[in-house]
């Protein structure tokens, strides 16, 4: 029987958390990609507990076989989960509100293959499956697994590279680092079973999301931080598209040099409150760097 090694899980668990409360602590424009992101945080949390909760109840031989299975499909949907939301954060960051032939067919072709697999994976007891001594049993569904998550990540790729307007750095570092650990991650689960790795990735995976969506200051005037014209227009547009009423109201603020001064943003707690968050952040992150270069070195030791 194997001996699972849970402690890239429980860090991933604690970083993600951190990040799902700094992320509510900083947002301040409500708009569809941060709700996307929000989706993806909550996803990779639920990803990381359900494949750290399967593989301690299976060590246990008197769990209920279909309560297993029923762990397999909630974790499986959960980890594609976080692949699909990841295709519409690129959608959503590239072209808003746009939706393509393409767009629709790959999001629908998506769900449908993950229910699918899903299914079959339960009812064929396949997918990443190892013997009592940790041999390896090869099935082609893991493969079909594999090929769904590339098919995704090429098509977030493809949509990144094609639009030569986007300058978003962190984006581009986020889509390249899923990829490649992505089919990491698939011969680590072939050669070391007992090491879960795919919380741990997905963490890093989301912190640089993180930084590549933490642009609300864009929408916000530097002097007074009120919402801008950028911010009207998307919020405008978005009311538009739904049919939404609104009103606009229009004024002139006399003395705008007095009141820069009193409720100027440097005046105010919200960039002390933002030192503060970012401070935060980057000690979090370090935490959280340090604690999984221990879990490296521990489990370099035990192989």
């Amino acid at each position: 029987m194997l001996t699972y090694i849970y402690d890239f899980n429980i860090a991933a668990f604690i970083f993600l958390l951190s990040l799902n409360v700094i992320f509510h602590l900083k947002q301040i424009f409500h708009n569809k990609k941060n709700k996307i992101f929000h989706v993806m945080l909550i996803t990779g949390i639920m990803s990381t507990i359900t494949e750290a909760g399967y593989y301690a109840l299976y060590q246990h031989p008197n769990v209920p076989i279909p309560f297993l299975a029923l762990m397999v499909f909630i974790h499986l949907a959960y980890y594609t989960g976080v692949f699909i939301a990841f295709y519409f954060f690129v959608i959503e960051t590239i072209h808003p509100g746009v939706r393509t032939f393409w767009n629709k067919f790959v999001i629908l072709t998506s769900f449908v293959a993950t229910f699918l697999f899903s299914v079959i994976t339960i009812l064929a007891n396949t997918t990443f499956r190892h013997s009592s001594n940790g041999t390896f049993l090869k099935d082609i569904v893991s493969f079909i697994w594999f090929a769904l998550f590339i098919f995704l990540i090429l098509n977030s790729l493809i949509t990144i590279y094609r639009n030569r307007t986007l300058n978003n750095v962190y984006l581009k570092l986020a889509c390249c680092y899923l990829f490649i650990t992505t089919i990491f991650l698939f011969y680590i689960k072939r050669t070391y079973p007992h090491v879960l790795l795919s919380g741990f990735s997905n963490a890093i995976f989301l912190f640089f999301l993180f930084i590549s969506n933490d642009n609300d200051e864009i929408y916000l005037d530097k002097t007074v931080g009120c919402f801008n014209n950028r911010a009207f227009i998307e919020k405008s547009a978005h009311y538009f598209k739904h049919n939404k009423s609104f009103i606009v109201l229009s004024f002139t603020i006399k003395e705008y040099t007095y009141v820069d001064q009193v409720l100027g943003q440097e005046h105010l707690t919200g960039g002390l409150l933002n030192f503060y968050l970012r401070l935060l952040e980057n000690i979090i992150f370090t935490l959280f760097i340090i604690l999984a270069m221990l879990c490296f070195f521990t489990e370099a030791k035990r192989i």
